[in-house]
């Protein structure tokens, strides 16, 4: 499978949660891959993985945090 990466749960692109170590899973380059090429898949991944209120969670604190500027 090759080379364990950070994941994260919720997109980089939401300052509130980029450097924040519970929006991140460590995965594989090919497992990495696929879950950003089916977002619903990992959306249910992750759910199973962090339970849906943990997860709920993280998106709410995304959300309430500014967007964009690195």
């Amino acid at each position: 499978h090759g080379q364990i990466e950070a994941a994260h749960i919720v997109r980089p692109a939401f300052r509130a949660t980029r450097h924040d170590p519970a929006n991140g899973l460590p995965l594989c380059h090919s497992v990495h891959r696929f879950f950003t090429e089916h977002p619903l898949a990992f959306e249910s991944f992750v759910t199973q993985k962090i339970g849906a209120e943990a997860f709920s969670a993280l998106k709410a604190k995304a959300q309430a945090g500014p967007k964009g500027q690195q």
